[in-house]
Parts: C-alpha cells; structure tokens; sequence
C-alpha cells in the first residue's frame, strides 16, 4: 500500500533506500510517497511541483508493479496540486520503463532524458499554433533577467537576418522577478518590431531549477548535460513546429553541436559594447 512519508524515521529510510539505489537524496520536494513490506521500505519516489524524481526500487523488488504504483500515486498527487502534465528526467536505460506508463519521450541526451506524462505539449503547440508564419523562421532565447537595452539589440540585429524571429521566454528561467513581470516587459520591449513574435515558452524549457541532478554522479558535467537535453527539447518538438530554421545566442554553448546536428544553423548575435543594459 502506498503511504505518504512525513515522519523523521520514514523520511531517513527513503533516504538510504534512494542511496543504496546510487541516487542522491535532494531534500527539495512536494510529496514523498514510499511502499513498506515486512516493515521495510522497498520503493520510493518523490515530486518537486510537476516533476517526479527519487525513483528508486529495492534490487529484489524490481520487474514487478511497484515503479507503477509510485509513479500513479505521483501522478496522483500533482494532478490534486492542479498539474495537468508532469515530467520525469531519468537515464535513457529507464525511458522504456516510463513510457510503458503512459509517458511519452520528449527528448534524450546520451545520460539523461525527459518524458512527460499527459498532453501538456500537444496542448500548448495548439494553443500557439496561430503564431506559426511561412518562411525563413529564426530563434532567439531570452535568459531570466529583466528585458534590456543589449537584449532589444540583440533581438533587432536577428530580426534583420530572418523573415520571422521568435524571441522565447520561459517560466523555468530563474529569476528574481516574477515571469508575469518578465512578459509584460518583454511584450512591451518587442511590440515595434513588426517580424517579431514573443513566445512563452510555458514549461517547454529546461531551466537549472527544473532540472533534477539525483540521477547523475557528483562528477557529471551536468550544465553541459541540461542545455544539451534541452537543446533537443527544442530541436525536435518546438523549432519543427514553428519552421526554426536559424538559433541566434550570444555566447558559445554546448546547445549548438545538437541544434546543427538537427539542422538548424546556429548564427552569434551580441549586441554593440556598451550597449548592455
């Protein structure tokens, strides 16, 4: 039976359990929920807001139904918490497992991927479908900071390279100021330049405080790691969508060796010294 964790011994078991499974414990979390037989805790998991992470199952107790009745008591939980889809990063040996349960695979890098259960993105591509415009399409990433003079340049050097630029902004971006506030600054920033389209990323960015570490070792490189997956989220489900043909940044990224090897050209785009704030 599942049962939630909150008592100090429950919390320490869920704990060595995830160890001994050669996970991290990451203290950060919403629920815990755990299944106990014969007095010992045998499967654990856990849900930070819509991702679930910590899975881990005791090595006897694997190949049966109890990864499927944590992840449906998750599930369970986030949907309660008003989340209509949830996500879960985990290696690419376990995407079958996943998949298996009603995930669907979004993106995969060689040591992580990312599955999503419902149909958030198929929801938000309809929702934006009426931004799609033909022709030489390009895009451009707006980090978490407040919208500036060095960021409209950037956007206005791109702007005169493609038919159509699409300046994104998520959610998932950790900044000090709330995303509304973001928007609306962005929103307002970009209205004058006729082929620009302000998109919202909504949850479809994997940002660093989004993106769970408990699977991967202390010595993995794990920002090449994100911005690689992420860069594939982008590759594969959003820049097809739209017809992204070209990826302005401003600084050299690891994003850009998977963003070319999915054929999008991937073009420097700083803006003037000085010009930065």
């Amino acid at each position: 039976m599942i049962a939630k964790l909150i008592a100090p011994a429950d919390i320490a078991a869920a704990r060595r359990l995830i160890e001994d499974c050669d996970l991290a414990f990451q203290p950060a979390y919403d629920d815990l929920v755990g299944v106990h037989e014969d007095g010992s805790l045998v499967a654990v998991g856990a849900r930070a807001g819509r991702v679930l992470k910590m899975l881990a199952i005791a090595p006897a107790q694997r190949g049966g139904s109890l990864l499927g009745e944590i992840v449906s008591a998750l599930v369970a939980c986030g949907i309660e918490a008003g989340f209509d889809s949830l996500f879960v990063f985990t290696k690419p040996g376990y995407a079958g497992a996943f998949e298996s349960l009603n995930f669907t695979l979004l993106a995969t890098q060689q040591q992580a991927v990312l599955l999503e259960f419902g149909n958030g993105l198929k929801h938000w591509l309809a929702a934006n479908s009426d931004w799609y415009r033909a022709g030489l399409n390009g895009a451009l990433m707006l980090d978490g900071e407040p919208f500036s003079h060095g960021q409209r340049s950037q956007i206005e050097t791109a702007a005169r390279q493609v038919d159509h630029l699409y300046v994104l902004l998520s959610a998932e971006d950790h900044s000090a100021l709330p995303f509304p506030v973001r928007w609306r600054l962005l929103v307002d920033g970009v209205r004058d330049i006729a082929n620009v389209v302000a998109l919202d990323l909504a949850h479809y960015r994997i940002g660093a405080a989004s993106f769970p570490t408990y699977f991967l070792k202390p010595d993995d490189p794990v920002a090449r790691i994100r911005t690689e997956l992420d860069a594939a989220l982008f590759a594969t489900r959003v820049a097809p969508f739209f017809g992204i043909a070209r990826y302005f940044t401003g600084a050299e990224s690891a994003a850009a060796r998977v963003l070319q090897a999915h054929g999008i050209a991937v073009h420097r785009c700083t803006p003037p010294p000085g010009d930065s704030q």
